[in-house]
């Protein structure tokens, strides 16, 4: 059986938002908190963290807007 991780809106909306700023401070302030909260990994956090209405997660919004060292940052935990 799959669990499936679900943030609130809020959660989702500070995420993004965080990531189009671009507010790292703010992004790991929200990545560390909510990775404690539902015991996973912050990239699980990232990947959860879709808008509904576009399907763009936080990656998306960093890479769209030239943010990249905070597009780069999240990649970093998926390095081999």
């Amino acid at each position: 059986m799959t669990s499936t991780l679900s943030l609130t809106e809020e959660s989702i909306d500070d995420l993004l938002y965080a990531a189009r700023a671009p507010d790292l401070d703010f992004l790991k302030e929200c990545l560390t908190e909510l990775s404690a909260t539902h015991k996973v990994s912050e990239i699980a956090i990232v990947g959860a963290a879709i808008d509904a209405q576009t399907g763009n997660g936080p990656a998306h919004y960093a890479a769209a807007n030239g943010c990249m060292g905070m597009f780069t940052s999240f990649l970093r935990p998926l390095r081999p």
